[in-house]
C-alpha cells in the first residue's frame, strides 16, 4: 500500500467522511448544509457543525470538533504485514462521537484503503496521554472496552512557574497562517499566537461550554515583543480532490522549525495546547501540527 508525501491524511479523512455519512445519513439527505435534521445528525454535527448565531469573526460555521493526524510527510510505502497509526484528537464530549469514529475506521477497514483497496486491520485504539504517549486501550480485537469514554485528557493554560526567554517552534505537519488577511510563507509569532488562540478559544466555547476569562487582545498585542532569531523552514504542496463534490483543493504549508526569544512565559501553555488543536488552515487534516520545545526539551 503506497500514499504519495503527505496524502494519508487527505484519504484517510475523506474515506471516512464517505463511509461515516453512508453509516448514519438518511440516504435522500442532499448534503449537510440543509439537513433536516440539523445539529441532532451525527455527520452534520462532526462534518459541517453550524453555530448557533454568527460569530465575533464574521463566520457562520463551527470549527469541527476533530483532529486527525498521520503525521507522515514524506511517501508511505507499507508492506503486507507493516502497521501505521493515526493520531484523533477529539473535542466534543457531548455525545458518543468516538464510538463514530471506531465503528467507520472499523468499516473503512473492511472496505479497503487506497486507490487498489488494500485490505487492512483496526487492530487497537488506545488513549493518549499529555506527552503523546499511548496509554490505556479502549477498543481492540474484544470489542469496545466499558470505559471507552471515560474522562477525557484535561490540558491547562496555567503559565509555567519559571521564566521562559528562548523557544523553538517545531513544524511538525504543514501549517500555513495568515495575518491581516495575507498568507505567510514563513513563522511569525504575533499570527501564531494568534490562531493558536482562536481556536483553542473556540473549542473550548463551542464544545465545553467554557468560556477563558482571558483578555485575547492583549495577550495577542504582547506577541508582537516576540523576536525571530533562527529559521529552518521549507514550503510543500499537496493537491486534493474532495469525492464529494469533485472540487480540487490546493493544500499545502511549511515545515521545518523557527527560534525565538523574548518573554515568552505566558505563551508556552497555549503553544502546548496548540500541538492538540493544530493552527492554521486544514487542521481537521491534521495540519499545523506544532511543538513548543523549551531549551532543557532538546
Amino acid at each position: 500500500m503506497s500514499f504519495p508525501a503527505g496524502t494519508l491524511t487527505n484519504h484517510l479523512r475523506g474515506a471516512f467522511g464517505l463511509i461515516f455519512r453512508r453509516m448514519v445519513c438518511d440516504p435522500r439527505c442532499i448534503g449537510p448544509e440543509i439537513c433536516a435534521r440539523g445539529c441532532s445528525c451525527p455527520y452534520a454535527r462532526l462534518f459541517a457543525p453550524k453555530a448557533d448565531s454568527a460569530r465575533p469573526d464574521g463566520k457562520q460555521d463551527r470549527p469541527r470538533p476533530f483532529v486527525l493526524r498521520a503525521p507522515v510527510v514524506d511517501a508511505l510505502h507499507l508492506a503486507p504485514g507493516r502497521a501505521f497509526t493515526v493520531d484523533l484528537h477529539l473535542f466534543d464530549f457531548a455525545q458518543p462521537n468516538l464510538r463514530y469514529f471506531i465503528w467507520a475506521f472499523s468499516e473503512l477497514a473492511k472496505e479497503g484503503l487506497g486507490p487498489t483497496r488494500t485490505h487492512v486491520t483496526l487492530e487497537r485504539v488506545q488513549r493518549i496521554q499529555a506527552n503523546g504517549s499511548p496509554a490505556s486501550v479502549v477498543f481492540d480485537s474484544c470489542g469496545m472496552r466499558p470505559d471507552a469514554e471515560a474522562e477525557p485528557l484535561r490540558l491547562t493554560l496555567s503559565p509555567l512557574r519559571r521564566k521562559v526567554d528562548h523557544l523553538r517552534l517545531q513544524f511538525l505537519t504543514p501549517t500555513e497562517t495568515t495575518h491581516r488577511g495575507m498568507l505567510l510563507r514563513t513563522p511569525y509569532f504575533p499570527a501564531i499566537v494568534a490562531r493558536a488562540c482562536d481556536r483553542i478559544a473556540d473549542l473550548s466555547r463551542l464544545y465545553q461550554g467554557k468560556e477563558l476569562a482571558i483578555d485575547l487582545r492583549e495577550l495577542k498585542e504582547r506577541a508582537r515583543s516576540i523576536d525571530m532569531v533562527e529559521v529552518c523552514v521549507r514550503e510543500t504542496e499537496t493537491l486534493r480532490r474532495s469525492r464529494r463534490t469533485g472540487i480540487v483543493y490546493e493544500i499545502g504549508g511549511y515545515l521545518g522549525y523557527a527560534d525565538f526569544v523574548g518573554d515568552l512565559t505566558e505563551f508556552v501553555p497555549w503553544l502546548r495546547i496548540a500541538w492538540w488543536t493544530g493552527i492554521g488552515r486544514q487542521t481537521v487534516w491534521g495540519h499545523g501540527a506544532v511543538r513548543a520545545l523549551l531549551p532543557h526539551d532538546r
